[in-house]
């Protein structure tokens, strides 16, 4: 999520600066770095850290005793926002006041900040400085950005940024496919009986989870079994290789979806998917 954030927030400064330009790719020639450092710009991982310290010290200053026992007594599990804030409170110590105090535990930074109140300020000059704001320091560690990504696998220790990235390197790596497949016996989608020309084009329309079709189909349940499913897709790997030879994506749409005829299937109450 902070690599979302992080190109959100550079997409802005480039914007405002004038040095986005079009096609996109063109915009990476000019570095990040130079960019904030010329205009004396905030690193937009330096802001998460500094939103993350600054509630940290509010919580000091406001003696919350059930968020500090919390903050205290809280395992350091990668991912969680204990263990973030342990990382922020260790990149910190990179500034001169806070260097001698890189060992500290996060329960001895509450009582080390609750004697020195200014260490808040301290914090907020340390992140204003042109030097911690700039990404070649950042994720030293490959722990330290465990949480920046949205989506881990099971079988491996491979994360990514979108579901689409994750399927694919399930496909690939595992020889896992998408079981939404099973869920889908036509080209007609039976909630909102749209029609699609191709098979790929409504297992696109399931997929993106925009609509209640997806949920509702999975409360249903799958109409297919996996031999059936491998079954359709063989007898359709000649159309998707000659699209391939043409240059063509396999979920290129020749024409628009339309309405079919007939009731749509009964809504059903399940869990949120």
């Amino acid at each position: 999520m902070k690599r979302r954030f992080h190109g959100a927030v550079m997409g802005m400064y480039r914007d405002a600066l004038g040095e986005f330009h079009s096609p996109k790719h063109v915009n990476q020639i000019f570095c990040d770095d130079d960019i904030i450092y010329d205009n004396s710009l905030i690193l937009p991982s330096t802001m998460i850290r500094l939103a993350r310290l600054s509630l940290f010290c509010r919580a000091i200053k406001k003696q919350c005793s059930v968020v500090l026992d919390l903050i205290r007594y809280s395992p350091l599990v990668e991912g969680s926002w204990c263990y973030a804030l342990s990382q922020d409170l260790k990149w910190s110590c990179m500034s001169d006041k806070f260097a001698p105090r890189s060992e500290l535990s996060v329960s001895q930074w509450i009582d080390f900040i609750e004697i020195n109140p200014w260490c808040n300020n301290a914090i907020k000059k340390h992140c204003a400085s042109p030097w911690a704001n700039v990404s070649g320091h950042v994720g030293k560690d490959p722990k330290d950005n465990a949480a920046d990504y949205a989506f881990a696998c099971t079988r491996c220790p491979y994360r990514c940024d979108t579901q689409q990235h994750m399927s694919l390197h399930e496909f690939k790596s595992h020889g896992i496919k998408d079981p939404i497949r099973l869920y889908v016996r036509t080209n007609v989608c039976p909630v909102c009986l749209k029609g699609f020309t191709t098979r790929e084009r409504i297992l696109e329309h399931v997929r993106r989870g925009r609509t209640p079709c997806k949920r509702q189909l999975m409360i249903m349940g799958p109409v297919m079994s996996e031999n059936q499913a491998d079954e359709l897709e063989q007898s359709l790997r000649v159309f998707y290789r000659d699209l391939h030879h043409k240059g063509q994506r396999r979920h290129r749409a020749d024409a628009p979806w339309v309405y079919a005829c007939g009731p749509p299937t009964p809504r059903l109450a399940g869990p949120v998917l």
